[in-house]
């Protein structure tokens, strides 16, 4: 009886913590795709080119945050590709070349006219060999005097290292319809950003600055 009451405790505490665990990871799961950075997690501040780095590692993923003016940078690594990893180790040049990117799509000499572009979210980013894939999204300023139906817009950018081994824009790309980007393309939509980042582009939708 006393054995068969220790495997039962055994069993247990194994189902608990096992929950406990299931629950923490599904906790910081949440607060990822509504932008935020783990809560169970030990975290530390650096800067570089005038950029607050906010780095947190937590049960079995880095998280590497940048505020910068009204553009924000997120992303989260697993442990087994943490080393090396782009996403993690080049947060600062990766969101400096996106702003750039997304502006330059964004501006009037482009799309024909001002839809307010003040600044861009990444929501993921992903490491490739040489490449760097990062899915984005435009934050643009509402007007009340004007409808700008898409106030936020997914962005699908590539980076490619040089020879120098310096990250470069490759391609850029969006779910628009037309340069105008009027209209949603949802096959596009679908085709270039995973479940994920579609999720996290309907969170900003609905608040734009619900990350701050």
């Amino acid at each position: 009886m006393t054995g068969r009451y220790r495997w039962y405790r055994a069993i247990c505490i194994a189902v608990v913590m096992s929950l406990g665990l299931a629950a923490i990871v599904l906790v910081d799961a949440v607060r990822y795709l509504h932008w935020r950075m783990p809560l169970f997690a030990v975290s530390r501040t650096t800067t570089q080119t005038g950029m607050t780095i906010r780095h947190s590692t937590g049960l079995w993923y880095k998280a590497t945050r940048i505020e910068d003016g009204k553009s924000l940078f997120v992303d989260i690594t697993p442990f087994w590709d943490v080393d090396g990893n782009r996403c993690s180790d080049s947060a600062v040049d990766i969101l400096s070349l996106t702003q750039t990117a997304v502006f330059q799509r964004h501006s009037e000499s482009v799309i024909g006219y001002d839809d307010g572009t003040t600044g861009v979210a990444i929501a993921d980013c992903v490491a490739n060999a040489d490449e760097v894939t990062v899915y984005a999204v435009a934050l643009e300023t509402r007007n009340s005097s004007l409808s700008f139906p898409d106030s936020t817009s997914p962005e699908y950018i590539v980076l490619k290292a040089d020879d120098e081994g310096k990250l470069k824009v490759r391609h850029t790309d969006d779910a628009s319809q037309d340069i105008g980007r009027n209209f949603q393309n949802n096959d596009n939509l679908v085709t270039l950003f995973p479940q994920h980042v579609r999720m996290m582009w309907n969170v900003m939708l609905n608040n734009p600055t619900s990350w701050r």
